[in-house]
C-alpha cells in the first residue's frame, strides 16, 4: 500500500515538472521587446493573415460635432474605408463620454478587458507595461516620418513611440490687430522677431483707458505656464528653469520658474489693471475690443471668435490674429494637449497577428486624411499630410491658420498634465494675483510654503 502511494506521488511530480518545463520553454521563446529595463511580450514581425477573420473592439470619444451627420457617421465612413484594405478585419466601436473615457479605460485595464484600440481625448494615457503595445516597434522609418516629429516624440517612453499621435490642440495667443498697432503691421515680423514687455510699455500710453493688455486662461495649460516655458531654457535635472522633467517623464512648474514669471507678469498687470473676470469673461472682453491679447486658449476659441465676428461684420473693433507668446526670439516651446491612439492586449486577444491587426487599425485612424470633425473642433492632425489638407479646407471659414503648422514643425511641444498641486494650490493664488486681488509679495510668500515634487 505505501508503495502505491509513493508511485502516485512520483508520477504527479513528473507531470508537474513536465508542465512547468513546457511553460518555461514556451515563455522563453515567446517574442518580446525591451522597453527601458522591462520586457513586453509582443511580436512586431507578426503579419495580418488575409485568410483569417479578426474582430477588434475600438473605443473612441463621442465628439459633439454637428457637421456631416455627427461623429458616428464620420467613424462609420472611416471604418468602411479601412475595410476596403482589410476586409477580414471587423470593427465594433463604442463612443465614450468626453470626460469619462479615461476612467473607463483605467477600470478596463484592471480587469484585462481594455479595447484593442483606444482613442484618447486631450491627454496621453500613462503607458501600461502589462497591457499596452509599444507601437514604435511596429513602424518603419518612413511610417514614422508621416507624423510631425515633435508629436511622435510626445508619445515616447524610453525613446520608443508607444502610441499613434492623432491630433494636437496647441495653446495659442490671439492678438487684436486694431490694438496691436506699433508692434504688428501685418508683416510676419511679430512671428519671427517676437515682442516683449517693452513693446507693451510703449503701447500703453496710446491705449484708451478702458482697454486691457491681457485676458485669458490661467489653467495648467494656459498663458502662465506658457510664459514660464518660454522665459527660460528647460532643464531636466535642476530647478534653475521654469520647468522640470523628473523621472516620471511629466513636466512640472518649478518654484523658480513661477517666481520669475510672476515678476514678468507683474509688469503687464501694473500697466493696465486686469478686470476681475479676466478669465471667466475673457472671450467677451476680447470680442468687444477691450483687450489687446487673449492668451493661453485652444485653437477652437479662435474659430469661435472668427465665426462670431462674421455674424456681425459691421463691428470693426476686433481683428484677431494668432501670434507667438511674448519673447524677443522665435518661440521655442508650445504647450499642447493631445489625442493619441493606444493599442492594448486583453483577454480576448487571439495571438500576435490579432495585435498586428489592431496596430493596422490604429495606424489607419491616425493618418486618415478626412479631417472634417477636427476642423470643427480646431484640432490639428498629427500626420503632416492630413494637417496640410486640414489647413487648406479651413481657410474659407477661419482664414489662414498656417501658423499652427509652424508651431508643430518648428517648436518643441510640451504636454503638461493637469496635476492636482497646480489646480489646488497654484491656480487660486495666480488667479487672485492676475485679478488684482493679491499682491506679488503675498502670492510669492504663499507659493513658497508649498512642498514640491
Amino acid at each position: 500500500m505505501p508503495k502505491k502511494k509513493l508511485s502516485w506521488v512520483y508520477w504527479l511530480f513528473l507531470v508537474i515538472c513536465f508542465g512547468a518545463g513546457f511553460l518555461i520553454t514556451r515563455l522563453g521563446h515567446q517574442p518580446r521587446v525591451k522597453l527601458g529595463e522591462q520586457y513586453i511580450y509582443c511580436n512586431p514581425h507578426a503579419k495580418v493573415n488575409p485568410k483569417k477573420t479578426y474582430r477588434l473592439r475600438l473605443w473612441d470619444t463621442d465628439w459633439p460635432i454637428q457637421q456631416s451627420g455627427g461623429y458616428r457617421t464620420y467613424l462609420d465612413r472611416l471604418i468602411r474605408d479601412f475595410q476596403k484594405e482589410y476586409p477580414n478585419i471587423q470593427v465594433q466601436y463604442s463612443l465614450l463620454d468626453l470626460m469619462e473615457g479615461p476612467n473607463q479605460l483605467a477600470k478596463a485595464l484592471k480587469t484585462n478587458s481594455a479595447p484593442d484600440v483606444f482613442c484618447s481625448s486631450f491627454s496621453i494615457p500613462e503607458f501600461n507595461f502589462k497591457r499596452q503595445i509599444p507601437v514604435g516597434f511596429y513602424l518603419k522609418r518612413d511610417e514614422k516620418e508621416v507624423y510631425f516629429s515633435e508629436a511622435l516624440k510626445l508619445t515616447e517612453v524610453n525613446g520608443v513611440p508607444c502610441s499613434f499621435p492623432r491630433w494636437l490642440a496647441p495653446t495659442i495667443w490671439i492678438g487684436n490687430q486694431h490694438l496691436l498697432k506699433g508692434i504688428y503691421s501685418g508683416e510676419p515680423s511679430i512671428h519671427t522677431k517676437g515682442y516683449d514687455l517693452a513693446d507693451f510699455q510703449n503701447m500703453s500710453p496710446r491705449l484708451p483707458r478702458d482697454k486691457f493688455i491681457l485676458v485669458g486662461n490661467i489653467g495648467h495649460n494656459g498663458f502662465f505656464t506658457d510664459l514660464a516655458a518660454n522665459a527660460s531654457v528647460m532643464n531636466t535635472t535642476t530647478e534653475e528653469s521654469g520647468l522640470v522633467k523628473p523621472e516620471t517623464g511629466n513636466l512640472f512648474l518649478t518654484q523658480t520658474g513661477i517666481a520669475e514669471t510672476l515678476d514678468q507678469l507683474q509688469h503687464l498687470i501694473t500697466l493696465r489693471r486686469n478686470p476681475s473676470d479676466f478669465e471667466s469673461n475673457a472671450i467677451g472682453h476680447f470680442l468687444k475690443g477691450n483687450s489687446v491679447i487673449l492668451a493661453g486658449v485652444r485653437p477652437v476659441v479662435y474659430r469661435f471668435i472668427k465665426t462670431r465676428l462674421a455674424e456681425a461684420p459691421h463691428q470693426n473693433i476686433c481683428q484677431p490674429v494668432i501670434i507667438p507668446s511674448p519673447g524677443k526670439r522665435p518661440q521655442k516651446y508650445t504647450l499642447t494637449e493631445n489625442g493619441v491612439i493606444c493599442i492594448y492586449r486583453n483577454k480576448n486577444s487571439a495571438g500576435d497577428d490579432h495585435i498586428a491587426a489592431a496596430v493596422k487599425l490604429g495606424q489607419f485612424i491616425s493618418t486618415y486624411e478626412s479631417t472634417r470633425p477636427f476642423q470643427e473642433m480646431m484640432l490639428l492632425p498629427a500626420a503632416v499630410k492630413s494637417a496640410a489638407k486640414w489647413c487648406q479646407e479651413l481657410k474659407p471659414a477661419v482664414g489662414d491658420v498656417d501658423y499652427l503648422i509652424q508651431l508643430a514643425k518648428h517648436t518643441t511641444l510640451l504636454n503638461i498634465p493637469g496635476y492636482i498641486k497646480y489646480q489646488n494650490d497654484i491656480y487660486p493664488a495666480l488667479h487672485d494675483f492676475c485679478a488684482n486681488k493679491a499682491s506679488l509679495e503675498s502670492v510669492k510668500a504663499k507659493l513658497a510654503t508649498l512642498k514640491w515634487q
